[in-house]
């Protein structure tokens, strides 16, 4: 595997984790706050 490709898979590895906790984070204070709709319409 090449240093550019793995930079990449890291990058991405990292993005989707941010992502994710972001997601929880999210969720958890919209249970927290008892609004069960999502804010956009999502």
């Amino acid at each position: 595997m090449t240093p550019q490709k793995k930079e990449r898979v890291l990058a991405l590895v990292a993005f989707l984790t941010a992502a994710t906790l972001f997601g929880f984070v999210v969720a958890a204070a919209t249970l927290c706050r008892g609004d069960f709709t999502a804010p956009g319409g999502m």
